[in-house]
């Protein structure tokens, strides 16, 4: 699960999985906004990132965003990606993303 905010709140749920036989993404909105495509896209780029790095894991992505636009979604990827949250850490704590 990655949680990205800038209200505070959790926002919109976006789950995003993959099929490792054939290689396809799918995302669907859960919880929230499900008229805006950024988000969907957020969570598509996202789950191909994760399968680029080798790892056959889905998420669960809780966006909590004031307005999206590219450049927003752009920063949330670069961030979270940057910080790899699919990997384990030492000290097994979620690591913490800032985007602003």
């Amino acid at each position: 699960m990655v949680v990205v905010t800038q209200i505070g709140k959790l926002g919109t749920l976006v789950q995003a999985r993959q099929n490792g036989h054939t290689q396809t993404f799918s995302t669907q909105v859960l919880l929230g906004k499900r008229s805006d495509p950024l988000l969907e896209i957020c969570g598509r780029q996202l789950i191909e990132k994760l399968a680029l790095s080798g790892c056959s894991k889905d998420i669960l992505l809780w966006l909590g965003l004031p307005e999206t636009s590219r450049s927003n979604i752009q920063s949330i990827i670069a961030a979270v990606v940057g910080r790899s949250p699919w990997k384990r850490t030492e000290s097994h704590q979620p690591p913490v993303v800032g985007v602003r």
